[in-house]
């Protein structure tokens, strides 16, 4: 039971890992001035996706993967990212000969290239017809991966959508014995009273709900198809959530341990409401000029996104751009003095005199996890002394 349960969530952690594929749209991409500037004939060049970029986001993913979750660091080491796409993540572990295949499910985030295809799959679903458009292409997808990795053995796994897509891939694959899935676990899957029943036979088919998921509601409907119920995180908001499954991350445990160790607050610990709303409302409005530009100067050391944002390049090295950030700081300071009228005051000379210089801050080793040896994390040594999280019961 122990060794079941922790296939399932090393199949929860590989379902969590083809949203990584997608590549990231910013807000700005759908903002009024670039819609009317393409409307003028200015087109928008869309983020560049082919199979390498995305397999290289979902090794990155798969890294973290490693310091989040330790006790699976053996088993996520081993496997290597073989194929990706926007749809679908083929994984392969070659020491033991194993081919996990992940689907993605519906990408929550606005993004051109995956919500109309999502949502009009989502409602094929609804009305019963499946993911009809979407199975095609990431049969297609599969059966080139296959072919390479002929002698593994295969499982897949997805959630909500990308768990409908997985059982209905698993069902059209079956009667090929090389193509043909060994198992198959999916997670909160989409599934209406309107959809039919699975045909799989000889595909070992494990559906895991939390009760009251509004997504997988219709397999009450189903009493033929056997389901695994696991209990509800309470510390987890939403039921259709696939943290239900996922083993708890180690730095969130050592954050319960550190509260747990403390303990509650006593009374002295804890402020009164009342002068809090107090301090707050004295605070409203009784800022200086001198302050609010202290701070926006002071920030432009503390975010690239914070100088890009100002106008300033980004870079990573110091000393790279040492003369540029020289120019524009002093091009900024320059109009700062003078408030962008020439005719400095009081309080723009104190505030010239008073601000430092501007250094340009060196890359934190978590914003780029490729490349930096697994063993210098500066969390890596306190997770892996942690212990390996209970496995949970499941009804099924």
């Amino acid at each position: 039971m122990a060794a079941d349960n922790d296939l399932v969530q090393l199949q929860a952690i590989i379902s969590s890992l083809p949203m990584h594929a997608v590549p990231r749209w910013t807000f700005r991409d759908y903002a009024a001035t670039d819609m009317l500037a393409q409307c003028g004939g200015i087109k928008y060049r869309p983020p560049e996706v082919d199979q390498r970029s995305s397999a290289d986001r979902v090794q990155d993913a798969l890294q973290e993967a490693r310091l989040d979750y330790p006790e699976f660091e053996d088993r996520l080491g081993n496997l290597q990212v073989v194929y990706a796409s926007l749809d679908l993540v083929c994984l392969a572990d070659h020491s033991r000969q194993m081919l996990f295949t992940g689907v993605r499910g519906t990408d929550r985030n606005m993004n051109m290239m995956t919500t109309p295809r999502d949502w009009t799959n989502n409602l094929g679903i609804a009305l019963g017809t499946g993911p009809t458009p979407r199975c095609h292409t990431v049969q297609q997808q599969y059966e080139i991966c296959r072919s390479e990795f002929a002698g593994y053995s295969s499982y897949c796994t997805g959630h909500s959508l990308g768990g409908a897509v997985a059982v209905h891939l698993a069902e059209a694959v079956e009667s090929d014995p090389i193509l043909r899935y060994s198992r198959v676990d999916v997670f909160n899957m989409g599934f209406s009273p309107l959809s039919r029943s699975f045909l799989l036979k000889d595909t070992e088919l494990h559906v895991h709900v939390v009760q009251g998921d509004w997504a997988s509601w219709g397999l009450s409907w189903r009493k033929a198809i056997k389901v695994h119920t696991h209990p509800e995180k309470p510390h987890i908001s939403e039921r259709h959530s696939l943290k239900h499954f996922l083993p708890t991350k180690a730095r969130d445990r050592l954050l319960f341990a550190e509260d747990f160790l403390k303990g509650p607050p006593s009374q002295d610990e804890q402020p009164s409401k009342w002068l809090a709303l107090l301090a707050t409302m004295a605070c409203v409005g009784a800022r200086t000029k001198a302050q609010t530009r202290r701070d926006d100067v002071g920030q432009l050391g503390a975010a690239p996104e914070r100088r890009r944002s100002l106008g300033f390049h980004s870079g990573d090295a110091p000393a790279a751009e040492e003369g540029m950030a020289n120019e524009e700081g002093e091009r900024r300071d320059a109009w700062l003095c003078t408030e962008g009228d020439g005719e400095p005051d009081e309080d723009d000379l104190q505030y010239h005199t008073a601000v430092p210089p501007v250094h340009w801050p060196a890359p934190s080793p978590l914003t780029s996890p490729r490349g930096s040896a697994l063993g210098q994390h500066p969390w890596a040594h306190a997770l892996r002394s942690l212990p390996p999280e209970p496995p949970q019961a499941l009804e099924s």
